[in-house]
């Protein structure tokens, strides 16, 4: 899936979706631009795959986005690959690069700069970051909204598979705990998700709404497949 993303001489942003990312493609053109533009659209909820299903697609798989990106880390040091880190705070940074290393010996890293940084420099950030032409981009948290960071700066972007996820450089310092595999596979993770963050219930005439849009979706693709009839 990544070798793929690997050596096509552009930037290739990989982004993880839940299900009220699919909400605000639906609602938002610039959402829906940036889908269409990644390189690999992830799912990472299995309100996804309901949705997925619903609209009379086939159920796409989802990933766990910190088991994807470790699983990416591989796939770059198997193909002799560099890696430039973005965000995070400066110890943080210091100390997930420390690790990576040692996890990854013969991923080379190429560069690295810590988040929060002043908007002024982010030219010259990206520039320094094309110059290292590394395979994978990294970024983490400050650098505002990562992932629609990203978009946004696409065109300045490497010609590298990027990939952004707040918070991934805690967990390789190790100051945050890894995220649980057991509560993204059985789901209870968006179960708790809505239990203590009530004002999530807010959202719920939008999924009302795209669901009657994916239903709607599946009866016409459904008709459009059937025979005609004589």
């Amino acid at each position: 899936m990544i070798r793929e993303l690997t050596g096509t001489g552009r930037s290739q942003i990989v982004l993880f979706v839940d299900a009220f990312d699919v909400i605000k493609a639906w609602i938002f053109r610039k959402k829906r631009q940036a889908l269409a533009d990644a390189g690999l659209v992830i799912p990472v909820s299995k309100s996804v795959q309901r949705m997925a299903v619903l609209a009379g697609q086939v159920r796409p798989a989802r990933y766990m986005p910190f088991q994807f990106i470790v699983r990416t880390l591989g796939a770059i040091e198997q193909q002799n690959g560099s890696l430039y880190l973005i965000g995070g705070r400066a110890r943080a940074l210091e100390m997930a690069e420390g690790n990576l290393k040692y996890t990854f010996p013969q991923l080379k890293i190429v560069g690295r700069y810590q988040g929060h940084f002043r908007s002024s420099i982010q030219e010259s950030l990206l520039l320094a970051a094309r110059k290292s032409s590394p395979d994978l981009l990294l970024v983490g948290s400050g650098v505002g909204r990562s992932g629609k960071w990203l978009a946004k700066n696409r065109d300045v972007l490497p010609d590298a598979v990027c990939i952004a996820e707040k918070g991934v450089f805690d967990v390789f310092a190790q100051r945050r705990k890894r995220p649980s595999q057991f509560l993204f596979d059985t789901g209870l993770g968006e179960t708790m998700k809505a239990v203590f963050l009530p004002w999530r219930w807010l959202r719920m005439p939008l999924y009302v709404g795209l669901f009657f849009r994916l239903l709607g979706q599946r009866v016409k693709s459904r008709k459009a497949k059937a025979p005609a009839q004589a």
